[in-house]
């Protein structure tokens, strides 16, 4: 599961090196530390390692994402 040095760069620089999830008010997350690159369309759904398919999330919104794949 090795994203490339180049994606993470590129991915966080279009990120804004920040969080980019919008809650339901319209509002994003403002959060700078600790970010975690996220895979839009799952890994272990053959989600690929591009640029197109990361995003940046903080741990707490990657969490609820993860949770919400789970919940039908």
């Amino acid at each position: 599961r090795h994203i490339s040095n180049s994606i993470r760069d590129t991915v966080a620089v279009r990120d804004q090196h920040r969080c980019t999830f919008v809650g339901v008010s319209g509002h994003r997350c403002s959060e700078t530390s600790g970010l975690q690159l996220d895979h839009i369309k799952p890994f272990s759904f053959v989600g690929e390692h591009s640029e197109e398919n990361l995003r940046l999330l903080c741990r707490q919104h990657n969490l609820y994402m993860f949770a919400q794949t789970l919940d039908p």
